[in-house]
């Protein structure tokens, strides 16, 4: 991975989905590691990595499925960070 300072977690993580889609993990599960087991990984399941009431509101959207091809993460649209819009179409 390069250099860090200046870049955003987002950004970095999003480096990571050419090795998975490389490696055959499918995009379900690499959505998966990025958001719900990533969260119980670091436990903090109860605020984060889901999209039910009482979640932080983080979010990210993109104009296409990255179920259907997991580079439409590399392509986001909208980004909501704790409840407030960063980024809108």
């Amino acid at each position: 991975m390069s250099d860090v300072k200046g870049r955003t977690r987002g950004e970095l993580a999003i480096e990571y989905i050419d090795s998975f889609s490389e490696a055959g993990i499918g995009s379900s599960d690499i959505l998966r590691a990025m958001t719900t087991r990533a969260a119980l990984l670091l436990g903090v399941e109860k605020e984060r990595g889901g999209i039910r009431a009482g979640m932080a509101a983080d979010l990210v959207a993109t104009k296409a499925n990255p179920l259907q091809g997991i580079d439409a993460l590399k392509r986001i649209d909208f980004v909501m960070k704790d409840g407030q819009i960063w980024r809108k179409p």
